[in-house]
């Protein structure tokens, strides 16, 4: 597979998850919608569940015609949306919860996920793999977002790269490796 792709044809999404793909980039809400309408998808209720292959053709759509950049921008807003967990208080945890926040707004067989492989403090790093349809530029303004938002004390400056020395959904792999440092 790779990316824009479904793992499973029953995979659905959460209304939730669309309606804050319309609020990410307001300047854009309008070019947004006329793309979510070719898949009925303009008017998403946040209780109702639909189906990812429409919602993954969007994202097709939005990068061919809008660019990956503002991908990266709808990616950033997704946790500011979806993540209002007042328990995570640090960089580490909400890098491990972000795959329970994937679970809760998606359903299906498929074996999706994020995973935090490693977190160490004194080296100012962690890394983490995605395993899911969805574009490598909104998981990596997923992860900047997350990681701004809950960047370890002292923290000035944070980066968020794809590992490209590893298979990406760039290249269509199911995965994609990210690398987060700090300084």
């Amino acid at each position: 597979m790779a990316q824009f792709v479904s793992f499973d044809s029953e995979s659905k999404v959460s209304g939730k998850m669309i309606c804050s793909m319309l609020d990410a980039v307001p300047a854009y809400e309008n070019k947004i919608k006329m793309i979510l309408s070719k898949y009925s998808l303009d008017e998403p209720d946040p209780q109702q569940w639909y189906e990812m292959q429409d919602f993954l053709s969007v994202f097709k759509d939005i990068s061919k015609l809008l660019g990956p950049h503002l991908l990266f921008a709808i990616g950033k807003n997704f946790p500011v949306q979806l993540l209002q967990n007042g328990e995570v208080q640090s960089l580490e945890n909400a890098l491990r919860d972000l795959d329970s926040l994937y679970h809760d707004h998606h359903r299906g067989d498929s074996v999706s996920y994020y995973k935090l492989i490693s977190f160490s403090q004194d080296r100012k790093e962690a890394k983490i793999e995605c395993k899911n349809p969805y574009p490598c530029y909104l998981d990596r303004g997923i992860l900047t977002s997350i990681t701004q938002k809950y960047k370890p004390r002292g923290a000035s400056l944070v980066n968020v790269e794809l590992d490209n020395d590893r298979p990406s959904r760039l290249g269509g792999s199911d995965v994609s490796y990210y690398t987060i440092m700090w300084v």
